[in-house]
């Protein structure tokens, strides 16, 4: 799959607009989350502090042999705590508005979870569901892009604004910066040339 660019990001999230799944999509280019970790993410792990809002990653969804479960990440690196930018508080709150019109509309349907990105009863959603509707909107909107696609996205934007390779592998909870530095190896030729032209202009005093 191609990388996702800066020009495809305005493209996927007008794809989702009035989409139930748009807050979901949101936050997941916005912060590079695998695709279990928002599913499984609840409100009491959203979190407000003098330097701005953050998501504590504790929970994601995974499908075992018993079904559909909640449970912690088994890496120790991949729970950590995700800084949220502006408009990803603002699909955050906006995806907190949908869900108070789902608990009307279900009635006693509604499971009171505390998840964030909820089913039209409550629950988590299915990886699989999530999937399906996003590959749809994806094809209706001419993208070669799947779920996953939204995690390497946000890493190469990321790394694209220079933030280090070192705190880009914080934020996705990798083991090894080697992991990081390999699975976006994309990325590097582009920053190594504006290391170069910028090495260049110094040396030359600007020539």
């Amino acid at each position: 799959m191609p990388p996702v660019t800066v020009a495809m990001v305005g493209r996927i999230r007008a794809a989702f607009a009035g989409n139930v799944l748009e807050p979901l999509v949101t936050v997941a280019l916005l912060t590079g989350l695998r695709q279990g970790e928002p599913l499984g993410l609840r409100w009491a792990h959203v979190e407000a502090s003098d330097n701005g809002w953050a998501l504590r990653v504790v929970e994601q969804v995974q499908r075992t042999h018993e079904g559909r479960v909640i449970s912690p990440p088994k890496a120790a690196r991949s729970r950590r705590l995700v800084p949220l930018i502006a408009p990803a508080v603002a699909a955050l709150e906006c995806q907190r508005a949908q869900t108070a019109r789902q608990r009307v509309l279900a009635g006693n349907r509604w499971h009171d979870k505390d998840i964030v990105f909820t089913s039209a009863v409550g629950t988590s959603w299915e990886g699989s569901n999530a999937s399906q509707r996003f590959r749809a909107a994806m094809r209706a909107a001419g993208l070669p892009c799947r779920f996953h696609d939204l995690r390497h996205g946000a890493a190469s934007l990321l790394l694209a604004q220079r933030v280090s390779a070192r705190m880009v592998m914080e934020l996705l909870g990798h083991t090894q910066i080697t992991l990081t530095l390999g699975t976006y190896s994309h990325i590097l030729p582009q920053l190594s040339c504006e290391t170069a032209e910028k090495m260049n202009a110094i040396l030359t005093g600007g020539r």
